[in-house]
């Protein structure tokens, strides 16, 4: 800065970057989910999906989750299986995380899909 020539500078924030709320999901579904939701076990955590007579999901099976809207999510993940007739092995999660962490969830399941996640929508432009 050349002393004597400063300028008062603004900064504009619109919106939380995507990013931080992936993360955010992404702990989440590692303290609250991915013990069922994934397969695979680790030194940090035993997988209980073996266990489990119906087999959830993993995030990253795109062709199934992508078909449900973020409603029905989160609707799920606040008031488990049952609420939409699915698995009550599902529990709810509605007094555990509040609504931004059920919407970074989400956020991270989306991020996660596999074939990945296409919003419905306007679409402006493809490659």
């Amino acid at each position: 800065m050349t002393p004597g020539k400063s300028k008062p500078v603004s900064l504009h924030i619109l919106e939380t970057a995507l990013a931080y709320q992936q993360r955010v999901g992404s702990i989440l579904a590692d303290k609250y989910c991915l013990r069922c939701h994934d397969q695979e076990s680790s030194p940090e955590r035993a997988s209980n999906f073996e266990n489990l007579e119906v087999k959830p999901h993993p995030f990253t099976e795109g062709e199934t989750l992508n078909k449900m809207s973020d409603a029905n999510l989160t609707e799920i993940v606040q008031h488990g299986g049952p609420a939409l007739n699915r698995s009550a092995l599902m529990p709810p999660h509605g007094n555990t995380l509040s609504a931004a962490d059920v919407r970074a969830h989400i956020v991270y399941i989306r991020a996660v899909a596999d074939p990945p996640y296409e919003p419905a929508g306007t679409v402006y432009a493809r490659k």
